[in-house]
């Protein structure tokens, strides 16, 4: 038995749809650019409505410094009333694709379901821009919207990481710096199937390459000595007493 004939029937079928539609994933085009502009294609074909029951406005916000600013989106449910939960959304697309338009609809979702103020980023991408270009816009970014919570009309005590693939183990580089620079504090973190190890030489990373499910890898590998905040996996605790 394949590593795609365990996968659920029903979870095939949208798997068997974009294997249809690009052939051999999203690697199979050698092209950066020209991968990403596939996958933008792709995602705009789906005409998903926007929600009625959430409110939208694009930002630009500072970076790191003496680098650019960054794009984010600020959501927030209509009806909703007086200091919300907070929730920093961090986008997938194995550190090479992906932006806040892509992930719009399942932010929306989120934010809506949740009835909580939401923040999306537009990192930076690799290869572009390598490690730490993405985890430090990242967190960059969740330092301004801790400082501005009481503008963007959230508790700073009940802010939340979350994010898939990528945009998961971002949430935990991202959670790491904090902790490791006094930052804001971070009441709860979800990362999704995040990418926490550089060396993709685990029997999963195998599997899911020949299953068509990994149709979007990251395309380096840091090596020996990478940050914590890169491939968590590296990461140590803390010395010191534990409680």
């Amino acid at each position: 038995m394949s590593a795609r004939d365990r996968i659920d029937p029903d979870a095939r079928v949208p798997l068997d749809q974009l294997m249809e539609a690009l052939p051999g994933g999203f690697n199979a085009i050698p092209d950066i650019v020209d991968r990403r502009a596939a996958v933008t294609a792709l995602l705009a074909a789906l005409e998903v409505p926007a929600n009625p029951r959430v409110a939208k406005e694009d930002r630009i916000v500072p970076g790191p410094d003496g680098a650019p600013e960054v794009p984010v989106r600020i959501y927030r449910p209509v009806d909703a009333e007086g200091t919300l939960p907070g929730i920093y959304y961090i986008h997938g697309g194995g550190m090479v694709l992906g932006d806040i338009a892509g992930e719009d609809p399942t932010a929306e979702m989120i934010f809506d379901e949740v009835q909580a103020v939401g923040v999306s980023v537009e990192y930076r991408l690799a290869p572009e821009n390598p490690h730490p270009a993405p985890v430090e816009d990242c967190y960059a970014v969740l330092v301004w919207m801790a400082q501005y919570a009481d503008e963007l009309g959230f508790d700073p005590n009940r802010l939340a990481l979350y994010g898939g693939s990528a945009g998961g183990g971002l949430v935990i580089g991202t959670a790491l710096l904090a902790r490791d620079r006094g930052g804001p504090p971070i009441t709860f973190m979800m990362p999704i199937y995040p990418m926490i190890d550089d060396t993709n030489t685990t029997a999963s990373s195998t599997r899911s390459s020949t299953s068509g499910s990994g149709t979007v890898r990251a395309t380096s590998r840091p090596g020996p000595g990478t940050s914590a905040t890169a491939s968590p996996t590296s990461t140590r605790p803390p010395p010191g007493p534990r409680t």
